[in-house]
């Protein structure tokens, strides 16, 4: 990649100490490192490095300690994004673009060696023998292309892929939309893939779903299937849209982080450093 995002770091080290710890739902720890970040202290087992005892924290419990450090390097991104018709909607700007932002900074995590993947919908995108840095400069590229924001939604064959291809251990952040995302909540996948994952989600919110602007009878065009129709705006029917949007968006939340998912709404105004916030 051209220049390094300014978050991108900071990610790859939240997403360290995460990998360290386990997926959700894991309590063994996975992979540990001589790298330079710090993860725990454990008591000292035959093997360890003797460099690595923590003289003070010995002193303290008065067993020898060991200070364990993350992996510096291995780690497996994966970023899957709705570029659907949906998430060209927006009031400011297009949802999509919020989308973009993110899956970017996750990307720009990747160092090395590191094994990077894209999903455009339920469509991947395929790096060949590309890793680490020149693996992600190429899922941008496609990222950012403007074929990719033809219809690649978010469906059940999207978790389908993801839960058969993804390794134990890999960090993925899936960026949808809710109304595909509300229509998967009991998708077997998704309960599975934050069993041996770090599993992050970014759910876009109805742009209008803190109210509608419209009043009296107007010609909608639906986003996702183009179908014209005539309705009726009073405040009766704001207020029941608003209502209906706060439940959708509760279940959804409630739903994916019950499974395991770290998961949260976002709107167009949300930047990449809403991520690692």
């Amino acid at each position: 990649m051209s220049a390094p995002h300014p978050l991108g770091e900071h990610l790859r080290r939240r997403l360290l100490r995460a990998r360290a710890h386990g997926p959700a739902g894991e309590g063994a720890p996975l992979l540990r490192g001589e790298g330079l970040e710090f993860a725990e202290l454990r008591a000292y087992a035959e093997g360890d490095d003797p460099r690595r005892i923590d003289w003070a924290a010995t002193a303290r419990s008065g067993e020898l300690q060991s200070r364990v450090m993350l992996e510096e390097s291995g780690l497996h991104l994966c970023c899957a994004v709705d570029t659907g018709p949906r998430m060209l909607l927006g009031r400011a700007r297009p949802l999509r673009d919020a989308a973009l932002a993110y899956g970017s900074l996750w990307l720009s995590a990747a160092r090395d060696r590191d094994r990077v993947r894209l999903v455009l919908g339920s469509r991947p995108v395929d790096p060949g023998t590309l890793r680490g840095p020149r693996a992600a400069a190429l899922a941008l590229r496609r990222l950012a292309a403007p074929d990719a924001a033809m219809e690649h939604v978010i469906d059940g064959a999207t978790l389908a892929y993801l839960d058969a291809t993804l390794a134990p251990g890999t960090a993925l952040l899936l960026v949808g939309e809710c109304y595909a995302m509300e229509s998967l909540l009991e998708d077997a996948h998704l309960a599975r893939l934050p069993l041996r994952r770090h599993a992050v989600a970014r759910i876009a919110r109805d742009p209008w779903s803190d109210g509608l602007p419209l009043r009296g009878a107007a010609l909608l065009r639906d986003a996702a299937g183009g179908q014209p129709r005539t309705l009726w705006f009073d405040r009766g029917a704001a207020a029941r849209h608003a209502a209906a949007c706060a439940a959708r968006e509760a279940r959804i939340v409630e739903r994916m982080r019950s499974l395991g998912w770290r998961v949260r709404l976002f709107d167009e105004t949300a930047t990449a450093a809403d991520l690692v916030a």
